[in-house]
């Protein structure tokens, strides 16, 4: 069984998860799917903007922009869903990493002290640069606003069609007092 990736939570959802709660499991994937991508999507343009300007001559950091990304929704355990952002995130980082990035990933999280292996030369340090960190947070109250405003549609679209196919006329007060 896959563990569940320790990283930044998606907190404040409980409407959500009791909404999702009380679906079938593939109805409710269709629901958040969505939902958790645009989050996802919103963390990633926010990184990209927090991203600092290059300061060595003849540099930009478009390159780097070009790795920062969003991948799909994944599932773990159970109906545990996940989406992620940052560095080399992506299907599309994934080949243009190679050609124009390789190096994005020390950019964003530093390096200790390297030193060459055949010559004993050391080739320096590189501090961590916290971008990922300050994009995420600078968006983060918008991306969960886009979110919920994804998993309204969603639900809007879907709940009616499960309510139609069980022969149901209105929803239950209990699910529609959720959202």
């Amino acid at each position: 069984m896959a563990k569940v990736p320790k990283s930044r939570l998606v907190t404040g959802a409980a409407n959500i998860d009791l909404a999702l709660s009380m679906l079938p499991v593939a109805v409710a994937n269709r629901i958040a799917k969505p939902a958790l991508k645009t989050f996802a999507s919103v963390l990633a343009q926010g990184m990209r903007k927090a991203l600092p300007a290059a300061t060595t001559p003849g540099h930009t950091n478009q390159n780097i922009k070009k790795v920062i990304g969003s991948a799909g929704v994944k599932k773990y355990a159970g109906r545990t869903l996940a989406a992620k952002a940052g560095v080399n995130v992506g299907k599309a980082s994934r080949s243009v990493v190679r050609a124009f990035a390789p190096h994005a990933h020390l950019y964003a999280m530093g390096t200790l002290a390297r030193v060459q292996n055949k010559t004993g030369r050391s080739t320096g340090t590189m501090p961590a640069n916290p971008f990922v960190r300050v994009g995420a947070r600078a968006v983060e109250a918008r991306a969960r606003n886009r979110m919920f405003e994804t998993f309204r549609k969603r639900w809007a679209k879907e709940v009616p069609k499960l309510m139609q196919k069980a022969g149901v006329k209105k929803l239950k007060s209990a699910i529609g007092g959720i959202l």
